[in-house]
């Protein structure tokens, strides 16, 4: 009876813990460990410079490249005393006005496969500038695409995070 009532509780535990645990992006969870990471996620370097976020938070690892469509991107985990709080997509080839608007068109497509349709979009023409903008929420998860178009230059960027 006593076995019965440990599998029985590390059966509960392990339950809410899952309900509890929110996604970030594919497996990484908000407030997973810098080794629990490095255990999903075998290609992921040591980031040997830091970046940091407006939260405080800081790139610790890196995955060089993941295809999502037909493009490549640079995938950095932001960490925050020891716990995920960010990951965040940089294409990894140099777009112009033109590949921009695809990527950032292809983006919103994969997202809304995943999430459905944005709880917010914006577009806003500023003299030389264009900026294009999506966001999505879900569980507790914020994730937000963005392009901002400068001349024939495009940056864009997509970031899972959890507000504090």
């Amino acid at each position: 009876m006593k076995k019965i009532m440990v599998c029985l509780f590390f059966v509960f535990t392990n339950f809410t813990l899952s309900l509890n645990a929110q996604i970030l992006w594919d497996k990484a969870e908000y407030g997973m460990t810098l080794e629990r990471v490095k255990e999903l996620y075998p290609k992921a370097l040591t980031v040997t410079k830091e970046n940091s976020a407006d939260d405080g938070s800081k790139e610790l690892l890196n995955i060089k490249e993941i295809k999502i469509s037909k493009d490549s991107f640079n995938v950095g985990f932001f960490f925050k005393d020891n716990k995920l709080t960010r990951v965040y997509f940089l294409p990894n080839a140099k777009l112009n006005d033109k590949t921009g608007d695809r990527v950032f068109k292809t983006l919103v497509e994969y997202l809304i496969g995943i999430y459905g349709q944005p709880d917010s979009t914006n577009t806003e023409n500023v003299s030389i500038m264009i900026t294009k903008s999506a966001k999505w929420k879900s569980d507790g998860i914020n994730i937000f695409l963005s392009s901002m178009i400068i001349g024939k230059n495009n940056t864009i960027y997509l970031l899972y995070y959890k507000e504090q």
